[in-house]
């Protein structure tokens, strides 16, 4: 009997040491809060009359309009100029009008002819035809020394046939016989690439280059990987 009058008296003390101890205090944060008081006359439907919505505010900038992007960059291309001073020229014009502009060189393939005097058997036989055609009057004159062409004469290089058939025509008549050859080659020329956001087509072609064979142009704008020429 004393021992379950002991074990009642244990199971007591255990109840009052947790009421005790782990019992949440007064004023604790995990106690329960009342709920704050409503006001249900300040309560407005979004669609009574007279409720203005207000728009929250955004947490970023908006986006720009498409208004602030630079517009794209138009090229021109004019030329093309014989001579580098002839492109240098127009360039400095051009900056005298507020105008940027670099030189790019442009290689074209050209065909020439050139007029001359088959191989002969040896250097010395070929000096002797230049002294022969000096005293002739021919003063454009020279010893070609190209492959197949060893010891053979130049008597120039024509960029028109007409003229090479005048020359063939005068060689005749001293008694001279010489051949005319077509030759292709690469001729250096040169243009300005002008770069603007705006349209210069017209104020472009109203100037005067110098020459008719000159000319302005729009072109797609190249990089610089894909341009073709050297520019200056």
């Amino acid at each position: 009997m004393k021992w379950i009058f002991a074990g009642l008296i244990l199971i007591n003390l255990g109840f009052w040491m947790w009421a005790s101890w782990y019992a949440e205090p007064a004023g604790s944060r995990y106690a329960p809060r009342p709920r704050p008081e409503v006001n249900a006359q300040k309560i407005r439907l979004v669609k009574e009359e007279g409720v203005v919505l207000k728009p929250r505010p955004a947490d970023r900038q908006p986006a720009r309009a498409l208004t602030d992007v630079a517009p794209p960059k138009r090229c021109f291309v004019i030329g093309p100029f014989a001579t580098q001073d002839g492109a240098r020229q127009a360039r400095s014009t051009l900056a005298s009008q507020g105008l940027g502009a670099v030189i790019q060189e442009q290689f074209e393939p050209t065909t020439v002819y050139r007029v001359f005097i088959p191989p002969l058997s040896s250097v010395r036989d070929a000096e002797a035809m230049r002294r022969k055609l000096s005293r002739l009057g021919f003063d454009d004159h020279a010893v070609i020394k190209e492959p197949g062409l060893e010891n053979a004469v130049s008597l120039g290089v024509f960029s028109v046939k007409a003229n090479a058939d005048a020359q063939l025509g005068k060689l005749g008549k001293k008694g001279i016989t010489a051949r005319s050859q077509t030759l292709s080659r690469p001729i250096t020329r040169h243009a300005l690439i002008v770069k603007s956001e705006q349209d210069l087509a017209a104020i472009l072609k109203r100037q005067d280059w110098g020459s008719a064979d000159v000319a302005v142009r729009e072109a797609e704008c190249e990089t610089p990987a894909a341009r073709a020429g050297t520019p200056r």
